[in-house]
């Protein structure tokens, strides 16, 4: 096993960039996911050796070439804080003999911090995870026509505050849907719009300290 493997990412964006751009496209589709037990909340960097060569995750691309040709699956394994996953192509390895419940992101999406991720016609999808969409559906009409946030500068401050992720296209279409019916309420009170410009999502930061770190 090589020394060091980047699996510790640096942000919950970057955990669902990693999942999004790197793991789904390559058919790492099959996962399972848990949380570091307390006896190693301290050091969950053990947690994370253990994985790597547990499930021989370090290998090069020639190595894992070689064995997806003989029919070994590759696994991926991944960690923000105390949330961990490991990832598997179709295969066969001992992965799928110590984990009865695996799961195929297909049919049953990966919900983090407030984002859904799923594979749809084999591409990955990201959006708003439905309970996290409700929350913010409700704040945001629950103050958008209260004295306090009338103007539209404090109302355009609120919404920046609250819709904060990445903008993968659903996720923009989401957050098309939630100004139309902030803006809608806002009319029906006699409220100034706000105008979409104002609150753009941010975008994801591609440049500066890297994404996933090394253990």
């Amino acid at each position: 096993m090589k020394e060091f493997y980047p699996c510790v990412a640096t942000s919950p964006a970057a955990f669902v960039r990693q999942l999004a751009a790197s793991y789904l496209p390559h058919g790492y589709r099959l996962y399972v996911c848990g949380h570091v037990p307390d006896r190693l909340a301290g050091c969950p960097w053990e947690l994370d050796q253990r994985m790597i060569e547990k499930y021989e995750i370090n290998l090069s691309k020639a190595t894992r070439s070689k064995r997806r040709r003989e029919g070994v699956a590759s696994v991926r394994y991944i960690r923000y804080g105390r949330f961990w996953m490991l990832l598997s192509t179709h295969g066969r390895h001992r992965f799928f003999d110590e984990h009865r419940k695996v799961r195929n992101v297909g049919r049953t999406p990966v919900s983090f911090h407030g984002y859904e991720i799923r594979v749809v016609e084999e591409r990955p999808r990201v959006r708003i995870e439905r309970l996290e969409y409700r929350r913010l559906n409700g704040l945001l009409l629950g103050v958008c026509t209260r004295p306090r946030y009338r103007g539209v500068e404090e109302m355009a401050a609120v919404i920046r505050r609250a819709v904060n992720f990445d903008p993968y296209r659903e996720v923009i279409a989401q957050y098309v849907r939630l100004m139309r019916q902030v803006n809608r309420r806002r009319r029906s009170q006699g409220v100034a719009n706000v105008p979409l410009e104002m609150v753009k999502l941010r975008r994801p930061r591609l440049h500066g300290p890297r994404l996933i770190r090394s253990v």
